[in-house]
């Protein structure tokens, strides 16, 4: 029999090349604009971008994440599974596309964000669909097939970007691109499900959501709530100022969310395998998230310490600081951002594998308000500034949540000293290497990282911690 750690490592792999090609091209096609069209269209195309993502997030509406543990609990009643939570999925997605369609007639915005949104509102219905399979692969933990399929539709969509870039095309085409390449994704999956599993008589049908309505709706409001978290800010930066404002927050925010790739790897990866360890040994579903914890947090310690201490080197890099120079104190703001969300995705990942995934969702959709809130008051008077204070802010205390939500386990393992010295040797770090300029800075914080990284895995960790982490065994 595989050996459990054999299987996760595998998986975190495939995990890792899955997220890792959506967001790099992603970030390929953001930088693309950044560069080739400049802030206001980047802004433009950022808020049609924005608004679709929010309808795709209405028309997943948690149905994921249920499929994924429903499915990775009952293996017998997969067929039924499939049809049941397909009907439901088909439905939200479709009244997702349709109400996305009326948001350009509620306000008059820029006719390219209008153009765009039209454009990307068929990536709803593609990518809802898509996300329905490979939350099925992850629920029989086949992690291989979402990142084969993942991987060919992104290589096609930079294809397809390097031609309309060579050929300085409207960046309407790239919108088109996008939704070709998601097009492909849906098709791909839908393939291989076939392949794989032998549907009998599947039909449409939405028999029993009216027994199910209330996980369905805790599921979906708990990620629609921590989606909008981060979605809303974008569409409020266009209203309250401009596309300019958007382009300067999605600069730096499209980085950060290139860094969220690695929790997110992690969460995928250990969903299945934590809601299993619930149901079998309480011992080892604590154990298994403490290693994560611990994990997540300090890999987030060395992004942070770049993000803060030489940020006008990123923003040179990728967009050039005589367009984006604005970007460099927001930069500073995310870098704190970042290890705030490293440092909390295990709690909440703990929350929904022990069935309290209703508490989760009561605190995303209060942090959800408080975004709302924080923005409105602050970015007229702060701008750009005031967005990025107030996503800190919200993060804050949406994590306070999670961890006072899974003490005393949490606060066990923060306040022990293979958390705080690595913590104090980062910030000690980041003091220093600020009293420096230009390259030299860019010359030291290398040393400074490697060094601080083998602290972390020989004080971080116990000798058994390395082990379960390092060797496969077999």
């Amino acid at each position: 029999m595989e050996n459990q750690v054999s299987r996760i490592k595998r998986n975190s792999i495939f995990s890792f090349f899955s997220i890792a090609a959506r967001l790099i091209a992603n970030i390929i096609l953001f930088i693309g604009i950044a560069r080739w069209y400049g802030p206001e269209v980047l802004g433009s195309f950022s808020s049609a971008f924005a608004m679709s993502a929010i309808f795709i997030v209405l028309g997943d509406f948690g149905f994921d994440i249920l499929l994924t543990t429903e499915v990775a609990k009952k293996q017998r009643d997969i067929n039924y599974l499939i049809m049941h939570y397909f009907s439901i999925k088909f439905t939200f997605s479709m009244v997702a596309m349709i109400i996305l369609w009326t948001l350009p007639l509620i306000r008059e915005i820029n006719p390219t964000t209008i153009s765009l949104t039209y454009i990307l509102s068929f990536s709803v219905i593609f990518t809802t669909l898509s996300n329905f399979f490979f939350a099925l692969f992850k629920g029989l933990e086949q992690f291989e097939h979402e990142m084969k399929i993942v991987l060919l539709s992104n290589i096609m969509l930079i294809v397809f970007l390097t031609i309309i870039a060579l050929a300085k095309l409207s960046v309407l085409l790239v919108g088109v691109a996008f939704v070709l390449s998601r097009a492909i994704t849906l098709a791909l999956a839908s393939f291989k499900t076939v392949q794989l599993i032998d549907l009998k008589k599947f039909h449409f049908t939405l028999h029993g959501l009216s027994t199910e309505w209330r996980i369905i709706l805790i599921f979906g409001f708990s990620v629609i709530s921590g989606n909008l978290l981060v979605l809303v800010v974008t569409p409020l930066l266009l209203f309250l100022q401009n596309e300019y404002a958007v382009g300067i927050y999605e600069s730096v925010f499209k980085i950060v969310g290139l860094t969220l790739i690695i929790p997110e790897i992690g969460i995928n990866t250990m969903l299945p395998t934590l809601s299993r360890f619930n149901e079998e040994n309480k011992d080892k579903w604590l154990r298994a998230s403490m290693i994560l914890n611990k994990t997540l947090f300090f890999l987030s310690l060395p992004i942070s310490l770049c993000l803060f201490v030489i940020p006008e080197h990123i923003i040179a890099l990728l967009y050039g600081l005589d367009k984006y120079s604005a970007s460099v104190p927001i930069m500073r703001i995310a870098a704190f951002v970042v290890i705030v969300r490293f440092l909390v995705e295990t709690a909440a990942l703990m929350l929904t594998t022990s069935n309290r995934q209703s508490i989760r969702m009561i605190i995303t959709a209060a942090g959800t308000v408080c975004m709302a809130i924080l923005c409105l008051i602050l970015i007229p008077r702060y701008g750009v500034m005031g967005a990025a204070i107030s996503s800190l802010i919200v993060n804050v205390l949406i994590g306070g949540g999670y961890v006072l939500a899974v003490r005393p386990h949490y606060f066990e393992w923060i306040f022990k000293k293979d958390f705080i010295i690595p913590s104090i040797a980062t910030a000690l770090s980041g003091w220093c290497l600020l009293y420096f300029d230009g390259y030299i800075k860019i010359l030291m914080i290398l040393p400074i990282m490697v060094f601080n990284i083998f602290l972390y895995y020989f004080i971080g960790y116990s000798k058994s911690e390395r082990k379960m982490l390092f060797s496969i065994q077999g």
